[in-house]
């Protein structure tokens, strides 16, 4: 028995198309998490952010980030000394934006620590932006909590 070309080029177009239509479901049901639900809000500020990571650039220590079993501690330069800094702690997960935790924060003494367990098990960037009243700062640090 032999198939007539016209039946070919038919299960050729049906083949076609299951697999278009097997494409479209898969790339439906992946999951996609944006960098920042609000992207263009923060593109206007990004500006600010530059000056800062500038400014953080000119002291003469970085944020020291260290952490152990149980907590993850911060730990600002020495030129804040007798300061009061405020600002705000992000961990951002790149994988899964579930896991992303905001703190907002006010020290005197130059330390700021966090207990592990309230952070899911991931792959952090820590964004730290603080303001000494006078200038704004800004640095990023790589966690792995995994």
């Amino acid at each position: 028995m032999r198939i007539s070309w016209g039946t070919k080029i038919a299960g050729l177009y049906i083949g076609f198309v299951v697999m278009i239509v097997c494409l479209v479901f898969a790339a439906s049901s992946t999951k996609t998490d944006l960098v920042a639900d609000n992207y263009y809000e923060q593109e206007v500020g990004f500006q600010k952010r530059i000056d800062a990571t500038k400014a953080t650039l000119e002291l003469k220590n970085p944020v020291i980030l260290a952490a152990n079993s149980d907590q993850v501690m911060l730990n600002f330069p020495q030129d804040f000394q007798g300061q009061q800094l405020k600002g705000k702690i992000q961990f951002y997960s790149a994988s899964n934006a579930t896991a992303d935790k905001t703190f907002d924060f006010t020290t005197h003494d130059l330390h700021w620590q966090i207990a592990k367990s309230q952070l899911p098990p991931a792959k952090y960037e820590i964004q730290v932006s603080w303001t000494d009243g006078h200038k704004d700062y800004y640095q990023s640090l790589p966690l792995n909590l995994l």
